[in-house]
């Protein structure tokens, strides 16, 4: 809009934040996909210093005045991800209600094996945009190969909820929030699953799904 231009022909000076910005808002995750670049087990035992890094969270009175700050400076969409899994902060959800309590269009990056129905919910009544979900596998059996500290139960709880919430959505009228996007990266354990990977996604009623190579 009018501020973007401004600030390209004024050249040296920004009339508004960015339109998108990307909170890490934790390092910590309970998964150790093989495909991670922090804590795939091929990239051998963390020292000291990495662990402590992994152990690493931003407070959420912080990430929402971050936020309320963003909105003033006319940022539109935020994603969650980066280096660990969102939902294992603590105040997660108290953190999606500030964001969409300040019109941000919210994206999310999960692994989906911290949720459960309470929190579905409340994703549905917030109205959370888009989640991208990291399955990473389409069966029971390359589910634990991708995640060596996972098990078969994991991927059918996962099944469960996905399908929990498309139920949700259609219950509630509310075909469009969350969008939910299957994605998957493709390895050498998993590469034979890809049939499946789509069978799934259309299962479990996905908007889309997207495939990345290893």
């Amino acid at each position: 809009g009018e501020p973007i231009l401004k600030g390209i022909l004024d050249g040296s000076y920004a009339f508004m934040g960015p339109e998108i910005v990307q909170f890490d808002i934790t390092n910590r995750c309970n998964n150790n996909c093989i495909c991670c670049w922090n804590n795939s087990p091929l990239l051998g035992e963390p020292n000291q210093e990495l662990k402590r890094e992994k152990e690493f969270e931003l407070p959420a009175d912080l990430v929402k005045k971050t936020i309320m700050e963003l909105r003033k400076m006319g940022t539109k969409t935020l994603f969650f991800a980066g280096g660990g899994e969102p939902f294992m902060h603590s105040d997660f959800i108290e953190i999606l209600k500030c964001a969409k309590d300040c019109g941000m269009r919210v994206c999310i990056n999960t692994n989906f094996t911290l949720l459960d129905r309470d929190k579905i919910k409340r994703i549905v009544e917030l109205k959370v945009d888009h989640i991208h979900v990291s399955l990473l596998a389409g069966s029971e059996k390359s589910y634990c190969l991708v995640h060596p500290n996972k098990t078969e139960e994991t991927f059918f709880m996962i099944k469960g909820l996905l399908k929990y919430l498309s139920k949700l959505k259609e219950e509630t009228n509310q075909h469009i929030y969350p969008h939910i996007n299957m994605y998957y990266v493709i390895g050498n354990v998993n590469y034979l699953d890809i049939k499946i990977m789509v069978d799934l996604a259309m299962e479990l009623k996905a908007n889309s799904l997207e495939f990345t190579p290893m």
